[in-house]
């Protein structure tokens, strides 16, 4: 599947690359800009390595012998915006907010179908199917922000998200219980999906209005960056949190059944940490609106 990405690639490459040689060059000559490129490569290297290192860690035989211990993703601070780590109001936050709602859904959800299949027994494809609706509620929420009329209300939109998230993703481990019933996860992740949608096409819109003229592209390569890290990091201490707390034990079967089952405190351990990073996303939120819009209020 992601081998077939590259060949998908070149039908835009030839339809986009003539459109960019009849642009007209910049006032420095039409010279890219070296930096930017070089620290976009360093990301790409260092994320690359990141997601080396994960599988290596996990004992695929595709990697360890990788030398990934010499990358890092740390350049990618000269590809976003000044003070997005320290969530500074505008377009840092907006920046900032990105990689935390991706993160923290993609690592809670990373981890859904293997708590159903070695906690409650259901098969990978039902398991998988439970993921379904936060994929269409994710759309929905999408074209609710999308409203003219609730424009004026985005930034208490992606807030309200964030809480959707985070209420979310603290009820999925429920299902550890007994007698807790399994659609509890389904229905939990039709929210969450909701709350995500509200957030990653709002951060586009207020990244591309709180830009300087002619510096769009620059913010939205920052969001990408952004998600990317967010995924990377995010996803990485999930799976530290779980093998931290016993849940290394879980092996697959000839059969595709586990072999056996992971403390239930190492499924905990996730959720609660996701559910801290999405209620934190909650309150970068309330910093979107920069500082003169805010005098301006």
């Amino acid at each position: 599947m992601f081998l077939a990405i590259p060949v998908l690639i070149l039908l835009p490459l030839v339809v986009m690359l003539p459109a960019l040689r009849k642009l007209p060059r910049t006032e420095a000559g039409g010279a890219p800009d070296r930096r930017r490129m070089a620290l976009a490569l360093a990301v790409a290297v260092g994320a690359g390595c990141s997601s080396t290192r994960a599988r290596a860690a996990s004992g695929s035989p595709w990697c360890r012998r990788s030398p990934v211990s010499r990358c890092s993703p740390r350049p990618s601070s000269g590809c976003l915006p000044k003070g997005t780590f320290r969530a500074l109001r505008g377009l840092p936050s907006v920046v900032l907010l990105r990689g935390i709602a991706v993160g923290a859904f993609l690592a809670s959800e990373s981890f859904i179908p293997l708590m159903l299949v070695s906690e409650r027994g259901m098969s990978a494809t039902t398991a998988g199917l439970s993921l379904t609706g936060g994929g269409l509620t994710w759309s929905l929420g999408a074209y609710t922000q999308s409203r003219s009329r609730l424009e004026p209300y985005r930034q208490r939109l992606m807030c309200l998200g964030l809480v959707l998230m985070a209420v979310s993703i603290a009820v999925v481990p429920l299902v550890l219980l007994d007698g807790a019933p399994v659609w509890l996860v389904a229905a939990s992740w039709i929210v969450a999906g909701y709350g995500i949608g509200l957030n990653v096409s709002s951060s586009t819109v207020l990244a591309l209005e709180y830009s300087p003229a002619g510096e769009e592209g620059v913010s939205s390569a920052a969001l990408q960056v952004s998600e990317a890290l967010g995924n990377i990091v995010l996803v990485g201490v999930a799976g530290v949190l779980f093998g931290a707390f016993g849940g290394g034990t879980v092996g697959e079967g000839a059969h595709g059944a586990s072999d056996a089952a992971a403390p239930h405190s190492a499924f905990a351990a996730v959720y609660v940490a996701m559910t801290a990073v999405a209620l934190a996303g909650a309150v970068v939120a309330t910093r979107l609106r920069p500082k003169d819009r805010v005098r301006l209020a």
